[in-house]
């Protein structure tokens, strides 16, 4: 299973023949061998928004009902060889296939908070990749002994706000019916974090992201992160910049606003009690 993270990505081009390359999206653009292409995003993603943003004008790399693509993509699409899963068939694109929503929920659905009807818990192309994986594996008779996860982080902004938490979710799924599950041997962070109470944070002088205890600790920390605010819950999760290069989306522009102004009411408090609104 292949994106696009560029730490781990290549290890899908050292696959042997007898693993199928599953790859998100424009995979084309630096993999080898493509067994199977998921393209789950509508024919118009994100269009209105990207005319709106440019005054009626897409971007340079953005052409409209190209899937949030550029037309050079689509005309890969429809040259390709290989079975390209979309939420429909597309008759100008002969490897469209269908996604089997209906099988996929049969066979691993799981129930909303509040309902026993089953709903597909997916919130990114990944999910509907492993999904399919293990609705292959107990449904169709196609059994799975291994994953391999290359070029898959979910680092940034919505990504790490719920598309990471479903992947760690279907790994945990896959490794409950018996599929390994196998990181890129360079590493990963997903399944990677210290061990509680024992590695990391407040077990020793120095937190997990190696920044020492002491007065300057929170400052540094704060200008290494941003805050994100649950759609749901409404809870603000602080989370870790990267060194990677991501458009955050103007809502989170408002969410880093509204991080420096929690940040000035702690440099108001001093050393005093944290301010009720920043506890809130």
């Amino acid at each position: 299973m292949a994106g696009f993270h560029g730490h781990s990505r290549e290890w899908a081009n050292v696959q042997p023949e007898s693993v199928e390359v599953w790859c998100v999206n424009e995979g084309n653009a630096f993999l080898k061998r493509i067994d199977r292409m998921f393209q789950m995003h509508p024919r118009n993603w994100r269009d209105d928004e990207r005319l709106l943003r440019g005054g009626g004008k897409m971007p340079l790399t953005r052409e409209a009902w190209c899937f949030g693509r550029a037309s050079d993509y689509v005309k890969y699409m429809q040259e390709a060889q290989h079975p390209i899963y979309c939420q429909r068939v597309w008759e100008d694109i002969p490897a469209s296939v269908r996604y089997p929503f209906e099988d996929v929920i049969a066979a691993v659905g799981v129930a909303r908070p509040g309902s026993t009807l089953p709903h597909l818990y997916v919130t990114s192309t990944f999910g509907y990749m492993m999904a399919f994986a293990l609705t292959e594996h107990i449904a169709y008779g196609q059994k799975v002994d291994e994953i391999r996860i290359a070029g898959c982080e979910l680092m940034e902004g919505r990504e790490r706000l719920w598309e990471r938490e479903h992947l760690l979710y279907w790994i945990g799924v896959a490794q409950g019916m018996g599929v390994k599950i196998s990181l890129a041997p360079n590493g990963s962070t997903l399944l990677n974090a210290p061990l509680y109470g024992i590695e990391g944070p407040y077990a020793g002088t120095v937190d997990f992201e190696g920044i020492p205890y002491g007065t300057d600790r929170y400052e540094d920390m704060f200008n290494r992160t941003v805050f994100i605010r649950h759609p749901v819950t409404g809870a603000y999760t602080l989370m870790p910049k990267t060194p990677y290069a991501f458009d955050l989306t103007e809502a989170v522009e408002k969410l880093e606003q509204e991080r420096d102004r929690l940040r000035e009411l702690l440099v108001q408090a001093g050393d005093g009690a944290v301010p009720q609104e920043v506890k809130t």
